[in-house]
């Protein structure tokens, strides 16, 4: 499994979850909304080695229109994951 915590609010729930799950990798998504176009994108993609071998488990306490996480899970569907 890995962990991919959306920066920047993801990153306070990281150490609560490996407490969790201690065998977990972790990987990270940096992404931000464009404020002309409202679109989200990414601006850091870190993913663990062999992601499409893992399960991915999204961590982000930061849910409005969900852009973020959408875009997130298209990245990792991308990597195969």
């Amino acid at each position: 499994i890995t962990v991919v915590p959306i920066l920047r609010a993801g990153i306070g729930m990281l150490e609560g979850v490996l407490s969790l799950i201690p065998g977990a990798k972790v990987s990270a998504v940096g992404v931000a909304r464009n404020e002309e176009t409202l679109q989200a994108h990414t601006y850091l993609e870190k993913l663990v080695p062999e992601i499409d071998e893992r399960l991915a488990m999204i961590i982000d306490p930061m849910l409005a229109t969900g852009s973020s996480m959408v875009a997130t899970i298209d990245l990792l569907k991308k990597a195969g994951c």
